[in-house]
């Protein structure tokens, strides 16, 4: 999976030069159910709320509530990538998603992937909008009471959030070169403003 363009920060985008996506590909991994047994076998996640393990020649069929958590060996991003099942949304609306972890410690970011359709102008008077499917990220922050919140993540809202060593920050982001527009860079950098609480 080819990732060509990422959105910044509020929906971080990729478009990709094939309708294959990681939530489309069955991957190496474990599953812990409900009861906290632990499956091993090939996954093949939902981009919203579904699992599929497959296993002794069989697919078992999960829903988010059912699942405390899964890892998977994710070859096209070249990494492990762990996920929660965590209750998000008002009231009337909660219910169960598959939330990936980028960090956890003083500040726990959580991330969740969705397909959009984006309308793009060809670029002449005469040539009719084209359609793109674009794979969208969107971060979350995880309290410590497991509230699940949205974070618009602009820069001033990192500033704000990442406060407290905000000048070690973007001396870090600097030095290694880390580009906000992408997701495990993210990651790289709420990891390292961790590390100066985390025991």
């Amino acid at each position: 999976m080819k990732a060509l363009a990422f959105c910044l920060l509020l929906a971080v985008s990729q478009e990709l030069s094939a309708q294959t996506y990681s939530f489309d590909v069955w991957h190496k991994g474990k599953v812990v159910v409900a009861g906290w047994d632990t499956l091993r076998g090939l996954i093949k996640y939902g981009s919203e709320s579904t699992l599929q393990l497959m296993r002794d020649g069989n697919i078992e069929t999960y829903d988010a509530e059912k699942v405390v958590s899964f890892e998977i060996q994710d070859e096209s991003y070249k990494r492990t990538r762990q996920f929660y099942s965590l209750r998000y949304g008002a009231a009337e609306a909660n219910k169960y998603f598959f939330f990936e972890l980028l960090s956890y410690g003083k500040v726990t970011v959580l991330s969740r992937e969705a397909i959009e359709i984006k309308t793009l102008s060809q670029g002449t008077d005469m040539a009719p909008p084209k359609k793109h499917h674009v794979l969208v990220e969107k971060y979350f922050l995880w309290d410590k009471r497991n509230a699940v919140a949205s974070f618009r993540g602009r820069p001033k809202d990192w500033n704000e959030l990442l406060v407290e060593r905000i000048s070690d920050v973007n001396g870090y982001i600097k030095q290694r070169r880390l580009n906000l527009r992408n997701k495990y860079d993210v990651k790289q950098i709420i990891d390292f403003y961790n590390s100066f609480f985390n025991p």
